[in-house]
């Protein structure tokens, strides 16, 4: 039995919710009487209500995100049924901005805005004590994060054995780029770097691996940056790995000489690139310098191990397919390991929803309100570009064609629309765009390359080879060499 159960659905099991650890160790005298329960989006409603109610709760807390509102307002809603009594608190980025999410709202007792660990702590406290606020909307307090708890010692053995383990080194973020959440918080605030150094040591000797920072910006302090990048150098085994976020044209020379100190495949860095044009960025206030960001990628790509993946917006304010065909065409001869072509999403509360108007931006309705079409991009030819993006993350971002599939835009003048014809070639093959075995992928790129390459023979061989490294013991007959 638990008083107080933390909740939320994510997406996938190796997922773990860093928000409700962060929320249950700064519980204080409530902590005891609190537990964790995290589901993955596709378990039955019916199992994951019923666990739920097994604590016996007197009010259950739910993080609520872009990917799992829907779900979520579906388990509020069943919950509500079942236990009337229930008190449902809502917090998370998707309630702490309108427009809410249609029903939520009405689904929920109380729902917190913005940071929970302060807020939460004094709502559950007031409710425990039969004082419950009048108002149903909460404004989390900032909290301050050299006095606030940190939650690494809440990691179960097994979620080090078995999943991600997310850690934050700080909050907030120093630009103000309009389609991001973070550009709302301006004010960038850092971890006791002795405490979390530590935090990180306990991890490290209970045997986790793969530390994923939440930070937006770890090069926002480069001499701190370095400080972390050296504790885990320093504490260097086989298999460690270090995932986190660049500013791309942040990369001066102390940073760079600590990335080449690192063993193949220890870093792993999200670049975010956007967009190569710079009128787009400006107008955006994503405030980079789209020639340094070439240069950075570059020196990433060529002088360190550590592996990149670098990002590009489909569908930015007044952007017209001619840009997009141009940084990605850019962004793609330098060969970074994955490149994430993603569709502009109208988050809540992002201040991009200014040119809706003036661009005339329609997004969907449903999540993740993706972009429909724009003054420049109509609705078809958005829809080639979702197209694009999904068939480029399925046969590139896999990596299981890494050396085959860039054949299909090797020596061609324009990459962008060479792989757009292979995009219309997969289309036309298959009934859908997601979901396509390696098999599948294998035959569709060697009648491709049979039929475009321009070094077919030496393109089929290293088809030949991806697909053997793979570890199938049985190559496809189709293939020819």
């Amino acid at each position: 039995m638990s008083d107080i159960v933390l909740t939320t659905l994510n997406a996938r099991y190796v997922h773990c919710a860093l928000s409700l650890r962060c929320l249950q160790v700064n519980l204080k005298e409530l902590q005891a009487s609190s537990q964790i329960c995290e589901f993955v989006l596709n378990r039955p409603l019916d199992e994951v209500v019923a666990e739920l109610l097994a604590f016996r709760p007197k009010m259950i807390l739910v993080s609520v995100y872009i990917w799992n509102v829907d779900k979520t307002l579906l388990m509020l809603q069943a919950l509500r049924k079942a236990a009337p009594e229930l008190t449902l608190v809502l917090g998370g980025p998707e309630v702490s901005y309108s427009p809410l999410y249609p029903g939520i709202e009405e689904a929920a007792d109380y729902i917190v805005t913005g940071e929970g660990e302060v807020t939460g702590y004094e709502l559950c406290r007031r409710l425990m004590d039969g004082d419950p606020p009048a108002s149903k909307f909460l404004v989390g307090e900032q909290a301050d994060v050299t006095t606030t708890k940190m939650p690494y010692d809440l990691y179960t053995d097994n979620d080090v054995a078995h999943r991600i383990i997310y850690v934050e080194t700080s909050r907030g973020c120093p630009y103000r780029c309009e389609y991001c959440l973070s550009s709302l918080d301006r004010q960038v605030r850092f971890f006791p770097l002795d405490e979390l150094l530590a935090g990180f040591q306990q991890l490290l000797d209970r045997g986790v691996l793969l530390f994923k920072l939440l930070d937006r910006t770890f090069n926002t302090k480069i001499d701190r940056a370095v400080s972390i990048l050296e504790f885990f150098l320093e504490n260097w085994r086989p298999g460690l790995t270090i995932h986190c976020e660049l500013i791309p044209d942040r990369i001066p020379d102390p940073l760079k000489a600590c990335f080449q100190k690192f063993p193949a495949g220890t870093l792993q860095f999200e670049v975010g690139v956007q967009s190569f044009n710079q009128e787009i960025l400006d107008r955006i206030q994503r405030a980079q310098v789209a020639e340094k960001v070439e240069e950075n990628i570059a020196w990433l790509c060529e002088h360190s191990q550590a592996v990149i993946h670098a990002d590009l917006i489909f569908g930015l304010p007044g952007e017209e397919l001619e840009s997009i065909q141009d940084s990605f065409n850019r962004l793609v001869v330098l060969e970074p390991d994955q490149i994430q072509l993603n569709l502009l999403k109208l988050l809540k509360g992002t201040p991009i929803a200014r040119h809706t108007d003036p661009f005339k931006m329609v997004y969907d309705n449903e999540p993740p309100f993706e972009i429909q079409e724009t003054s420049t991009i109509d609705r078809d030819c958005m829809q080639q570009l979702r197209e694009f993006s999904r068939v480029w993350t399925l046969f590139h971002n896999q990596e299981k064609l890494k050396t085959s599939l860039p054949y299909v835009w090797r020596d061609r003048e324009d990459p962008f629309e060479a792989f757009m014809a292979f995009t219309r070639f997969v289309k036309r093959h298959c009934d859908k765009l997601y979901g396509i075995s390696l098999t599948r992928q294998v035959q569709l790129l060697d009648e491709w390359l049979t039929l475009n390459c321009f070094d077919t023979q030496r393109a089929k061989q290293r088809l030949l080879a991806d697909f053997a490294d793979e570890g199938r013991r049985k190559i496809p007959g189709f293939l020819r060499v």
